[in-house]
């Protein structure tokens, strides 16, 4: 939920220290933390590829009501997807658990986008 213009250092900060705490919490060193900043790194690159024709504004987040349902569908599908398959790649470290993998990644990603829409939906952040 960052601004769009957040610079990509900020970002991959920011994802670092939220990661480890995290990571602190669930005893997990380091999985949370290189996720969040694997995807704060994405998220630049995401966001250049959805870029609409007149460009963003300085202070545009990334929510429903400023971008619009299917850009943010978008965004937010793309950047969990990358999010989970990352996740559940360095907490299993191995290609043999690839269905695994693959079956983890798919039912975090449904469940997670219905409550992030729901969230977006319900609570309507005025930016």
């Amino acid at each position: 939920m960052l601004p769009m213009k957040t610079p990509r250092a900020l970002t991959l900060i920011i994802a670092f220290v939220y990661g480890m705490l995290i990571d602190g919490f669930y005893n997990s060193p380091g999985v949370h933390a290189s996720a969040l900043v694997f995807t704060a790194y994405i998220k630049s690159i995401i966001l250049r590829f959805l870029e609409p024709f007149e460009g963003y504004n300085a202070d545009d987040y990334p929510t429903v009501q400023k971008m619009g349902l299917a850009w943010f569908m978008s965004f937010t599908s793309l950047l969990l997807l990358i999010h989970s398959f990352f996740y559940f790649s360095v907490e299993a470290f191995s290609f043999v658990y690839f269905f695994h993998i693959f079956m983890n990644t798919i039912f975090s990603f449904i469940t997670s986008m219905v409550v992030i829409v729901l969230l977006q939906l319900i609570f309507r952040p005025k930016y």
